[in-house]
């Protein structure tokens, strides 16, 4: 969702996005794909979990620029 902020604020996490669209068609975008949403309730949930790689912060940077 695009809203001409610079900056993104994190105001909370949760498991489910419900969004009500009132009004006209709203024009929307998903993975690439774009599309007019007519009036009603776009509802967003995850299905299962996944895992992620994440930087191991125990790291050393000199440990790393021996490799390269």
């Amino acid at each position: 969702m695009q809203i001409g902020i610079s900056q993104a604020i994190h105001l909370a996490q949760g498991s489910t996005l419900k969004l009500r669209i009132f009004g006209s068609t709203l024009p929307m975008q998903c993975d690439g794909e774009a599309w007019l949403q007519y009036p009603g309730v776009v509802q967003i949930s995850h299905l299962n979990q996944v895992l992620m790689l994440m930087k191991n912060d125990d790291t050393d940077k000199e440990q790393l620029s021996t490799f390269f």
